[in-house]
């Protein structure tokens, strides 16, 4: 493991998050209130995160900090059921 890469992509993804989050507290999708191609082309990377999809990383990363982010990746998960 290489510890500098770790820090500079973790706070990378969490730059990111904070970003996303603060968008979709203005906002139900990320194109304002429509589901667009814009949410399905997000959500396999941030939405499957944030909601426990890959590995460990979200313990890591904090993602249960990130409210509207979690609440835009339940959404999309009930729309693609």
């Amino acid at each position: 493991k290489i510890e500098y890469a770790i820090d500079r992509f973790s706070m990378e993804v969490k730059r990111q998050l904070d970003v996303l989050d603060r968008h979709l507290a203005e906002n139900t999708y990320l194109a304002g209130d429509d589901y667009s191609i814009a949410d399905i082309a997000v959500w396999p990377w941030y939405g499957v995160l944030v909601l426990g999809g890959l590995y460990s990383a979200g313990e890591f990363l904090q993602v249960q900090d990130y409210k509207n982010v979690q609440r835009w990746a339940q959404a999309i998960a009930l729309v693609r059921q």
